[in-house]
Parts: structure tokens; sequence; C-alpha cells
């Protein structure tokens, strides 16, 4: 028996799903653009509009370009911009919004073709019955919005975790600029206290030489100026160290940050006076890793309400028309998806365990919020002590200069005491420094301890899409 060929319906359908094959989106392989991200990565070029535009946006004045001086805020901009940290933490964000938009869409009909041969002709001399089914899903929207929350959770839980990575980037660049200033003041001071015991050292012979002393008397200048050569040579390495660590911070080859004009002094800027009250309520609302945490907790908040949702049994609705050897069948069917039953008891459970984690590791973090804030407020006022004491006695250290100052040139005082004098104030010079330190790592800590600038004279330094953050 000879087969009749396929009935021209079959053949509409079969070049229907062939084109909607054809038109599917297509998108070709595509590799990690190594060269590229090496190129981003160089010293900042005078024609690179890009980021001129990225600078302004983030409250640097770029009219004149390229910049005539980089400072903190500028250096923070510029990593904010170009960090390879932040374009991962982007594209983290830009997946988990997709993922949203794609767990918000309805699902798609379904369709199933049919072809059955006989082993016999039926009325239309065909063996062939041919046929088409569309499954419509019916019910399942409180699954589908819980799933969508879900997907809303994490998009919102990527922000902050991008705004936290965004903040992070800052702060190192900021420490490393504080960090680098200290080591230049460091250096310059160990080389003005070097060159004074050398001429101490050079008074001493001298009136060795004259017979005014013996070798005994030189001994101390000696020691004094060995000590005062292996400070200064120390400082050079921690300042080449400093500015190391501001190039990693910053992103740029050590080359490239050499060539850009620094001015650092304004990362030792004295922060605007802050009430207890408004840093309290700054460190409850606005750091960024209790905002996270917060968000991790909405996200299991909203895992639990998809295996809530999943207790309810899900309808498909299936009509269809089948061509039965020349009779039209149709068809209504109906499809049932039950509820896991025990297992889904289980993972209700797992959902509330883990919603309940998320809510005290909020609470947790929120009291270590507290207790890291009075740690870095009690240092800071530490450090105002130190400060004080080290401003007295360089003052001190300077009006005792400048008594000698005079009396030699009133013929009253030799030179060794004036080398005295200048020595005492470098050494009290080298005190303020570290009294400076002081004050600049504990300001750090604090904007550390609230994540956000104490400054308000800049933008907040996060991705444009983090929400809002109140400021005290």
């Amino acid at each position: 028996m000879r087969a009749r060929p396929l009935r021209p319906a079959l053949l509409s359908h079969l070049a229907l799903v062939l084109l909607a094959g054809c038109a599917a989106r297509q998108e070709p392989p595509r590799a990690p653009a190594l060269a590229e991200a090496a190129a981003a990565w160089a010293a900042p070029r005078s024609d690179d509009e890009a980021l001129r535009a990225a600078l302004t946006a983030r409250g640097i004045d770029t009219r004149r370009w390229p910049l005539p001086a980089w400072d903190a805020e500028a250096l923070s901009a510029l990593a904010l911009q170009r960090h390879p940290e932040l374009a991962v933490a982007r594209a983290e964000l830009r997946a988990a919004e997709a993922a949203a938009l794609v767990a918000r869409q309805r699902a798609g009909l379904g369709a199933e073709l049919t072809a059955e041969h006989h082993s016999e002709d039926g009325r239309s001399a065909s063996p062939w019955s041919l046929g088409i089914a569309i499954d419509v899903l019916l019910g399942g929207g409180p699954r589908r919005a819980a799933i969508g929350e879900q997907a809303d959770a994490l998009a919102r839980e990527a922000v902050e975790q991008a705004a936290q990575t965004a903040w992070t980037v800052r702060q190192r660049v900021h420490a490393a600029s504080r960090e680098l200033v200290l080591a230049e003041r460091r250096r310059a001071n160990a080389e003005a206290l070097r060159a004074t015991r050398a001429e101490q050292l050079a008074a001493q012979q001298g009136r060795l030489t004259a017979g005014a002393a013996d070798a005994r008397d030189t001994a101390p200048a000696r020691q004094a100026e060995a000590d005062a050569a292996q400070a200064e040579a120390e400082a050079r390495v921690a300042e080449r160290a400093a500015r190391a660590r501001l190039a990693e911070a910053t992103g740029l080859p050590l080359a490239a940050l050499a060539a850009l004009p620094l001015v650092l002094d304004t990362a030792l800027a004295e922060p605007p006076p802050l009430q207890a009250l408004d840093l309290q309520r700054a460190a409850l609302l606005n750091r960024l890793d209790l905002r996270a945490a917060l968000a991790r907790h909405d996200t299991a908040e909203a895992a639990l309400r998809v295996e809530l949702a999943r207790q309810w049994p899900e309808l498909t609705l299936r009509p269809g028309v089948a061509w039965d050897q020349g009779d039209r069948v149709w068809s209504l069917g109906l499809g049932l998806v039950l509820p896991p039953g025990d297992a889904n008891r289980a993972a209700i459970d797992a959902a509330m365990a883990q919603r309940e984690l998320q809510a005290r590791r909020v609470e947790a973090l929120q009291a270590a919020a507290l207790t890291r804030l009075d740690a870095a407020r009690d240092a800071l006022a530490a450090s105002d002590s130190l400060r004080a004491t080290a401003d007295a006695v360089h003052a001190q250290a300077a009006a005792a200069l400048q008594r000698t100052e005079r009396r030699f040139a009133a013929g009253d005082a030799d030179r060794t005491e004036r080398l005295a004098a200048r020595a005492a104030l470098q050494e009290a010079e080298r005190r303020r420094i570290d009294a400076l330190a002081e004050r600049a790592t504990a300001i750090g800590a604090l904007e550390d301890a609230l994540q956000q600038p104490l400054s308000a004279t800049r933008p907040d330094p996060r991705l444009g899409t983090a929400p809002h953050r109140t400021t005290p």
C-alpha cells in the first residue's frame, strides 16, 4: 500500500516551527577581552572624554583637562569608574536585574504536534492522523508572584553589594592617600633631622680638632647622626611602599601614578563637627553592610513565600484538534501538578530557618556597628588629646629656637646651642606627624564605622543605582 503525502495543514504548522527557529536570537561566542582590560588600566589620557564625563558626574571639576591636580577625591572617582572589582559588581547587578525581568514573565504557551501512521487507510484514503494541542497554564499566580518577588529581592541585594564594593574601593584610595602624605612628611622630616645631626657631628669634630673637646665628646653626636641616617633610609622605604599601595588602590601602574600631579594634603582635612545622635542614627541606617544584610533577609523572606506558594496545585488546560484519517477531532485536556507534600513541608521549615538566621544576622550586625562607632569615637577623642600635646611641645620647641636664634645673632649663643635647638624642633615635628597620623587613622575608622564620608562637600561615592541613604 502506498503512503499518501502529508496534508497541507501539517506542512503549514511545520513551516511555522521552522520560521520561529530562524527568527530566534543568536549570540556568537565571546572570550574575555584581556588586552582591552589591561589597556583600560593605563594612565588617564588627555583625549579620554569618557573618563572626563564620569569624573564630572562624580563631582570632580574637569573644566581643565587633563586635571592640573589629582587629590584623593579625584583618585577615588577614577577608581570608582575603572576598578575591576566594581566592573564585576556592575555585571552581577545587571545579571540580577535581568533575572528579575525573566522571573516576572508569564509562562509561554506550549504546543505539541502529533503524527500517527495507521496500518489501514481511513475515510480520506490516508493512513496518517495529525494533531496539535496547546498547553495553557491556569492558576499559579501566587507562585509566579512569589518567584518574581524573590528575584526582585536578589536584585536589591546585588545593588547593596555593589554599593558596598564601591565604598571599599573609595576607602582604600583615601587611606592610601593619607598614608602617602604622612610618609612624605616623615621622609622630609627625617632628611632635615639627619642634616642637622650631620652639622652637629661636624661641629663636635671641629671642636675636637681645635682641642676644645676629646673623642668621648663626639661619640653621642656620631651615634645620633647614624640613627638619623637609619631613620631617613626607613622613611624613604616607607614612602615607596605607601606610593605602591596608592597605585594598587587606584588601579594604576606605578609609572602612571608618578606621572599624575598629586595634591593629597586634603586627605588630612578635618571633618565638620558631628553630633553623637546623628552619628548613631547614621550607623544604624546608613551602613551599607547593614543594608545588604536587610536585603538578604528580604531574599530569605521571598524564598519562604515561594515555598508556601508551592503548596497549591497548578492546572494546565490543553485544547487540541486532530485530523484523524479525514475525521476532525476536537479535544480538551486538563493537567494537574500536585504539590510536593512532605518534601514541601520540609522546604518551608528550611526557608523559615533561613529567614530567622538572616534576621539574627541583621541584629548582630547592628549591635556590632554601634560598638564599632563607640570605639571610633573614643579613638578620635584620644587622638585629639595626643595632637594637642604634640602641638604644645612643637610650639615650645619653636619658641626655644627663636630665642636661641636671637641669642646667636647677638653673640650670646654658639653654633652648638643653635643646632641643638633646631634638632629639638625637628624631633617635635616628628612627634607632631605621628599624632597627625593617629588623628587621620581615627577619622578613617569613624568614616568606616558609618560607611559614608564625614564631609558633605562631595557626592556619595556609590553606584547610581544604590538607594538613597540619609546623611548626618
